[in-house]
């Protein structure tokens, strides 16, 4: 007996140290997988976080069966580089598609998967919403080709959705039920360095981040379809620096609602369908408050009370003294860089006043 304390111990040493894996998600290497992409980000004095706030934000992935295998492939977009395309092989192993025809550069920020032109194959649609320093282009519209080893052909001009604007997300829904997926485009504004600047707030469409609504008119004699932007007349003419967008049917009238996340100061945007081909902003009205510096968005049935939630990331801290340790020293895009150059000043939660005295 006088052992087993000793035994006990080691018992209870190894019963600790000894752990079975029964984890839900194994991590596969890329070299397993055949998925080799990173989106890699070169800054310069001129194109960083600083002057550029949402320099880290990623461009998204797309994952669909573009090949119509039955198999999920992937699409990874990039900010600095081509979008590249992954097949799958099966057993999570992809091949990487090296002309796909994905062969746009610019800062894409959102990817939207959707058969434009119901062929029963599945085209892309990147948004692009670049610096100002950078040379900006257009959304892009990549329709598929119908080919084992898929390939795209860019045709947004054909297909009136080449839109200039700053677009971080586009979501495809048929809002005036008449049978075909229309777009509506969530966009923020090129004022990367000031957003916060107070200023009265543009409720009539001309605002740089208010929001898009294109229709699809049908398809047209060339083959193409074609959409019309239709934003003013719909009501979709709120401004709001765009991050994430929710479509659901919130009251239950069988139509399809919007509700747009944006960041900032920017009030987020509630569109609810009117069922006339307009949307009513009814934000103020059923909301009592919402994030003030709204991200990514989402929406379903989180009690199982058969009506639609709403489930939203906050940037902003909830307290006093998180909101101090954040605080940027003096002003954010200049100051601040000039700091960890050792040329600027510190906090600006404190004022000096002096005298200065003629010599």
């Amino acid at each position: 007996m006088k052992y087993f304390p000793l035994i006990l111990f080691a018992t209870l040493l190894w019963s600790a140290c000894h752990r079975e894996n029964n984890s839900l998600f194994k991590r596969l290497d890329a070299r397993y997988t055949g998925i080799s992409f990173s989106n890699d980000l070169t800054a310069n004095d001129t194109l960083n976080a600083f002057n550029f706030t949402n320099f880290y934000n990623g461009g998204g992935v797309g994952i669909a069966d573009f090949n119509n295998d039955g198999l999920p492939d992937i699409c990874f977009t990039a900010n600095q580089k081509a979008p590249e395309l992954y097949i799958n092989k099966g057993k999570l192993r992809f091949e990487k598609i090296a002309n796909s025809g994905l062969n746009h550069k610019g800062w894409v920020t959102g990817i939207s998967i959707v058969d434009i032109n119901q062929d029963g194959w599945l085209d892309i649609y990147l948004s692009v919403a670049a610096h100002p320093s950078l040379e900006h282009t257009a959304n892009q519209l990549y329709i598929n080709q119908k080919t084992a080893r898929p390939s795209f052909k860019e045709q947004a001009t054909a297909y009136g959705l080449a839109y200039t604007g700053f677009t971080t997300q586009t979501v495809f829904f048929d809002y005036d039920s008449d049978g075909d997926l229309d777009a509506f485009l969530l966009n923020t504004a090129p004022d990367y360095s000031n957003p916060n600047q107070l200023r009265p707030a543009l409720h009539d469409g001309t605002h740089p981040s208010a929001d898009k609504l294109f229709k699809n008119l049908g398809k047209q004699p060339n083959g193409t379809y074609r959409f019309e932007d239709v934003s003013l007349a719909a009501g979709i003419r709120y401004e709001g620096l765009g991050l994430g967008v929710a479509l659901a049917d919130f009251n239950q009238d069988g139509l399809t609602d919007i509700y747009c996340s944006n960041d900032f100061q920017s009030d987020d945007a509630f569109y609810l369908n009117q069922g006339d081909g307009t949307f009513q902003n009814v934000i103020k009205q059923v909301i009592k408050h919402t994030s003030l510096y709204g991200m990514g968005i989402d929406a379903a049935d989180f009690n199982n009370d058969l009506q639609q939630d709403i489930f939203q990331l906050d940037m902003l801290p909830d307290n006093s003294e998180r909101q101090k340790q954040m605080i940027a020293r003096g002003d954010y895009d200049k100051k601040a860089l000039a700091f960890l150059l050792n040329m600027g000043t510190t906090y600006n939660t404190c004022a000096i006043l002096c005298r200065f005295i003629k010599a």
